[in-house]
């Protein structure tokens, strides 16, 4: 298997208004579980240091009334979330963690995991419209792969990215991780070395910091079912911990370096010559900078 994969490696996936609508509808659902989540969950601390504060809480998965999920066990999980607080707006936070393009995908998957990110590749887009209430968004099928500590897993998931605008004109954006099955097209890995998890209650929110009108408050929440029986909790909770810090520490400098990747060079024909730079006596008399920088 080559890395990253080619474009052809998985068969193209043509989605039904059925599938379409279905797949928005799940991923909206997906975003009111994070945000539920988010601020109703009774936290119980794990790590708060270098502005990342991370909690984590044992809830009972209930599944749906349906006669035919009737029959089916409640789950136990483990759900994380760790916050912090990066200068940045909204929109940026939101571009950097759910880019649509596979190219731009793959560096911020980079940037964000490190060493543990193996691929990503965006395989279908889900229509779901710009409404007119304030709300701007994209929807997208994606698959990735990670190495976490010593076994390698993939995901065949939705994608749903964007920003909300509430009554009172304040930002929310979000980027939610909810999976799903496409046997024919994103099928099974496990000969490659490849264990197919799962995305549930997983993603981001980012808030406008009302401390701090250049900065935005980051959480990240990350759920795991317990589907690998010999996984241990404690495992489990050290991983999604894991993932949770590399993403969130990595971020603020993720932001700068693309801030800077995005200014205008400047021709030196167009510099401000020397001669004409405002000067102080700490440039001329304490430090004697020749460019006089100082200011």
């Amino acid at each position: 298997m080559d890395i990253p994969v080619k474009r052809t490696f998985f068969p193209a996936i043509r989605l039904s208004p059925r599938e379409t609508s279905g797949y928005y509808a799940k991923a909206t659902r997906a975003l009111e579980q994070v945000r539920e989540a988010a601020t109703t969950f009774s936290w119980k601390r794990v790590e708060n240091k270098d502005g990342l504060a991370v909690g984590k809480v044992h809830i009972v998965e209930q599944h749906g009334t349906s006669s035919a999920s009737r029959q089916r066990k409640n789950t136990a999980c483990l759900v994380m979330r760790g916050t912090t607080t990066v200068r940045a707006t909204v929109a940026e936070v939101v571009q950097l963690v759910g880019a649509a393009d596979t190219a731009d995908a793959r560096k911020a998957m980079r940037r964000l995991h490190g060493k543990n990110f193996v691929d990503t590749m965006t395989l279908a887009r889900v229509h779901c419209g710009d409404d007119d209430d304030g709300r701007l968004q994209s929807c997208h099928v994606k698959w990735a792969a990670f190495k976490e500590s010593d076994t390698s897993v993939d995901y065949c998931f939705v994608e749903f990215a964007g920003v909300q605008v509430d009554a009172r004109g304040s930002p929310l954006g979000f980027c939610i991780l909810s999976s799903i099955e496409r046997p024919k097209e994103v099928m099974s890995m496990a000969a490659l070395g490849f264990r197919r998890d799962e995305f549930h209650r997983t993603g981001f929110l980012v808030y406008p910091s009302l401390d701090n009108p250049e900065a935005v408050h980051v959480t990240a929440i990350a759920q795991s079912t317990s589907t690998d029986k010999t996984t241990s909790v404690d495992k489990l909770e050290a991983t999604l911990h894991h993932r949770l810090s590399r993403v969130l520490l990595a971020l603020p400098d993720f932001v700068t370096m693309r801030r800077l990747g995005c200014l205008p060079a400047v021709d030196r024909s167009q510099w401000i010559q020397d001669a004409c730079r405002k000067f102080c006596a700490v440039c001329l008399k304490s430090f004697h900078f020749l460019r006089k920088h100082h200011c």
